[in-house]
């Protein structure tokens, strides 16, 4: 069973040697490595030809696919599933790294169970602590694709090994452009259509999170950006359950009128009418049941007040 793993590379030249180390000294054999330079303006991928020359015996085996522009974080992993040949993916961060033998642990989970995606557990690194990122056991697959609409951290991509046929039969793709919360627009419907999942107990991703020039520390944690594309992402989310799934549809909304207040409080406060207005228009076509809100929730936003607001959602 061929695997394909999928790297994005973009302004990591300080972390690229140690992913690529930790990739090309896998145990598991039949290995091939896509990786994507999304135009890194540093020496990313300088580095990792030459870490490739310690391993010659992998070269045939390695992809290295350049973007002739910066397209972002999304259309880099969109470019190396399609540059893909393998039978199942695995995706992983160029500032993240891999135990020696977690690409043969997840294989051997699969291989045992016939899974269509198969997670493992990850170590999140920050600058003053490292801890283990529990991801659990779903007995059923519902409870999964619940999980993944999470706007938290359980939906990341990376650490999973996904059966690419779910990708490619189903035309499974993330947002060109919008690179927060990629992984659950992705995340989503991968698990929706996969027939069954399962989850080792091996830790077998080291995530990162103290590279600073990362995807997503461009986009500061309570920035609006980072804001709007979350909302977009979730957007995407919402529209893809419309007409499959009810209680997803509406847990996805339920996520849609948080982020939309939010944003209305931001865009009121800043004297964004036209943004404003747009986001109010959103939140009126949520499905009834999922624009309310608690009574007692008072809420402010700048000079556009909005309790005539609130009463239209509450009636």
């Amino acid at each position: 069973m061929l695997v394909s793993i999928c790297v994005p590379i973009y302004n990591v030249e300080n972390y690229i040697e140690r992913c690529a180390v930790s990739l090309l000294g896998q145990t598991y054999g039949k290995i091939e490595y896509v990786f994507v330079n999304d135009c890194s303006p540093d020496k990313s991928v300088e580095v990792l030809r030459k870490v490739m020359e310690d391993y010659p015996g992998k070269k045939d085996y390695v992809k290295i696919i350049n973007h002739e522009k910066n397209r972002g974080l999304a259309a880099a992993r969109n470019t190396a599933v399609n540059h893909s040949d393998g039978d199942f993916i695995l995706h992983v961060d160029s500032d993240d790294y891999l135990g020696i033998d977690a690409v043969g642990k997840l294989v051997n989970k699969q291989r045992e169970t016939d899974a269509d995606i198969v997670t493992g557990q990850a170590v999140q690194i920050e600058k003053d602590k490292s801890s283990v990122m529990q991801r659990p056991q779903f007995l059923y697959k519902d409870d999964f694709v619940k999980e993944m609409i999470v706007p938290s951290i359980s939906h990341t991509i990376w650490g999973r090994l996904i059966r690419k046929s779910l990708y490619t039969d189903n035309g499974i793709e993330a947002k060109e452009g919008v690179n927060i919360g990629e992984d659950m627009q992705v995340m989503t419907q991968l698990a929706y259509f996969a027939q069954k999942v399962e989850t080792i107990w091996d830790v077998v991703c080291y995530y990162d999170c103290t590279n600073d020039l990362s995807y997503m520390n461009q986009f500061d944690m309570a920035s609006i950006r980072r804001l709007v594309q979350d909302t977009t992402s979730m957007e995407i989310v919402r529209d893809f359950f419309v007409g499959k799934s009810d209680k997803f549809q509406n847990q996805a909304e339920g996520y849609l009128r948080d982020y939309y207040l939010k944003l209305l409080r931001y865009y009121g406060r800043s004297k964004m009418k036209e943004d404003f207005e747009k986001i109010q228009e959103r939140l009126f076509g949520l499905r009834p049941q999922n624009r309310k809100m608690p009574k007692q929730q008072e809420m402010k936003f700048g000079s556009y007040r909005m309790f005539r607001l609130v009463d239209s959602i509450l009636k």
